[in-house]
């Protein structure tokens, strides 16, 4: 059975305001950076630029001081924080043209390095493997390192990538038992905003967790920001009025998704490292139709198993030798691609 996907398209802003360096924003951008309700629900498909539009909402990019003091963003897991830190670090300082501070990741330790003391922003990953680096670094707790290093970096606007669980221990568990952790962590320049990225995937206990949080710590935030890439209903959970922002498409505008056919094919059952003949028949399919295709990886496989994940890598390179990225929990963080230029046509 095959799907055809068809593009999406979302409509920018004609404000000559809603130009930034040499991006148009997308009209739902433009509409969260002037947003001043203290609750919003941000809806906007993957890869449309939802980070983009936190950080023009955090930071005021015309003038010299920034909309909000500190900014916490809050992300599901840790890979999307990492994930997301990079992105940041490079819009700030190459669309925005601020100077920063970054925890940076390197040998698969977390150090944390000061580039510049006069930094326009601080911007910070608080994870478990980041306080257990500072901790050790300084021969202290977890707690009393971060508001060593909170009190070190001093930049108008601070910009932290958290957790729920961090986020749980700061505000109402251990770390708020250190005196001063709360009123280092919140800038001498108010106003602080909260943003809970990913929302659509919290469900169950983690779901129930946030509800908790956010009954507590509320007040610290001027303005919370729900962000999700599928329509959601969040006024059980905020239990008060919010404001909506949706990307909505259009006919004309940028295109953040290309169309495409998607090709079903029944399994059967699941499949095991026994049926690694018959996905390889498929690589071979669509390794061949691809061929000459813009695109640098042809074929991208995604497999459940680490072990199966490994068998068809030894297969595939013995096919198309040289030709193959394999990545999985055994291939270690350092030797893994980083760069698109650095993925195999099969990956």
């Amino acid at each position: 059975m095959t799907i055809h996907v068809g593009p999406l398209k979302l409509p920018t802003s004609n404000d000559v305001e809603d130009y930034i360096g040499d991006i148009r924003l997308r009209l739902y951008q433009a509409q969260l950076r002037r947003c001043h309700h203290p609750r919003v629900l941000l809806e906007a498909p993957t890869s449309s630029g939802k980070t983009l539009a936190y950080l023009i909402r955090a930071i005021e990019v015309k003038s010299l001081e920034p909309n909000f003091g500190t900014t916490i963003i809050v992300y599901p897991t840790n890979a999307l924080a990492w994930d997301q830190v990079h992105a940041l670090y490079d819009l700030i300082t190459g669309k925005l043209g601020k100077k920063v501070n970054l925890t940076v990741e390197s040998d698969e330790d977390v150090r944390w390095q000061i580039a510049d003391q006069n930094a326009d922003v601080d911007l910070y990953v608080l994870n478990g493997e980041t306080l257990a680096a500072l901790s050790q670094a300084s021969k202290s707790s977890e707690g009393k390192a971060a508001v060593e290093q909170l009190r070190r970096n001093q930049a108008k606007t601070r910009i932290i990538l958290t957790n729920p669980e961090i986020l749980y221990y700061i505000f109402l568990y251990r770390f708020s038992r250190i005196e001063d952790l709360i009123d280092s962590i919140f800038n001498t320049n108010p106003p602080n905003l909260l943003i809970l990225d990913e929302f659509h995937l919290y469900y169950g206990y983690s779901l129930a967790t946030i509800t908790y949080m956010l009954t507590y710590i509320k007040n610290y935030f001027n303005q919370i920001i729900f962000s999700s890439a599928t329509p959601i209903e969040v006024k059980s959970i905020i239990l008060e009025e919010y404001q909506k922002i949706t990307a909505k498409p259009s006919i004309e505008g940028d295109t953040v998704r290309y169309p495409m056919d998607l090709e079903l094919e029944g399994a059967g059952g699941i499949l095991g490292s026994e049926d690694i003949p018959r996905i390889k028949s498929l690589v071979d399919t669509y390794y061949e139709k691809s061929k000459g295709t813009r695109p640098a990886v042809k074929v991208l496989v995604i497999l459940s198993s680490v072990i199966t994940c490994v068998r068809f890598h030894e297969v595939l390179e013995k096919e198309y030798p040289g030709e193959v990225t394999a990545i999985h929990g055994l291939v270690p963080t350092k030797l893994r691609p980083h760069k698109k230029m650095e993925y195999k046509s099969i990956v």
